[in-house]
């Protein structure tokens, strides 16, 4: 059900998309080596937004690692800096429900220390999007992830950073589209083709949907990766927790400098 998968994508380029970030989770039952992994975006210094489903279940937080300035999975490179969490925050009302079907799938995570963002073309925090931004089919928009690039698929080596072009799709024709499989609940967003074929979907929960209204407007992350039916299925577009509803928790759980 959730998403961890780029389908009918591409290679990034390096430094494309500079607010990536990459969630090692270290489960605590878990075998020795073994981890999840998630998607999240860099909107501070200190701070990760991320999918509240990605942190939910019990996992070893403090051995746990986010990774920035990633470009290849499976080679390091002089832009990778890794820090592991100091803190994280699951919206209270998925603490209650714990079901991404229910929406408020959105966490946040602090970093034992600070990353370097000034002057850094690689690490960068992203623009949240906001209640004025509205966010229709004339956006250019993308999701990007390390996820499988098929059902059951994984990203081969070197495990490059991909990208896949989406369509915003307003809510009331997703819900036609997805008619009594889901409800789509007024936080949610959705993204991608009634063909399907390309779509977020198996690694990248919890990553980043970035917009922008035309070639010379900034990028603004729309949405997070929170579940859907399948991956790049007809008729199954992506479903993304938005971005814009939750500023203001945002805001009071971080007061980080440049945050909303």
């Amino acid at each position: 059900l959730s998403r961890s998968s780029i389908v009918g994508g591409q290679n990034a380029s390096e430094g494309e998309w500079p607010w990536m970030a990459y969630l090692k989770i270290i489960p605590v039952n878990g075998r020795p080596g073994e981890y999840f992994k998630c998607g999240g975006s860099l909107i501070s210094n200190h701070w990760v937004l991320t999918a509240a489903h990605c942190l939910e279940d019990a996992f070893k937080w403090w051995e746990s690692e986010v990774v920035l300035g990633l470009y290849k999975l499976d080679i390091s490179n002089k832009h990778n800096v890794t820090r592991r969490m100091k803190n994280f925050i699951i919206h209270k009302n998925f603490q209650k429900t714990h079901s991404v079907l229910q929406g408020s799938d959105v966490a946040l995570v602090e970093l034992d220390r600070p990353v370097s963002t000034s002057g850094n073309a690689y690490i960068q925090p992203v623009i949240l999007g906001q209640s004025s931004d509205r966010f229709t089919v004339k956006w250019e928009c993308w999701g990007t992830g390390w996820g499988d690039i098929d059902n059951g698929v994984r990203l081969p080596f070197p495990g490059t950073l991909q990208k896949v072009l989406l369509s915003i799709i307003e809510n009331k024709r997703c819900q036609d589209i997805y008619k009594n499989r889901y409800r789509i609940q007024s936080d949610m967003l959705c993204a991608g083709y009634t063909e399907g074929g390309k779509d977020a979907c198996q690694g990248d929960s919890g990553g980043p949907l970035v917009c922008r209204k035309d070639k010379k407007s900034p990028w603004i992350q729309a949405g997070i990766v929170s579940f859907g039916w399948g991956c790049g299925l007809r008729d199954s577009p992506g479903i993304y927790i938005q971005v814009s509803s939750y500023r203001a928790w945002i805001k009071k759980h971080t007061k980080a400098r440049g945050a909303p």
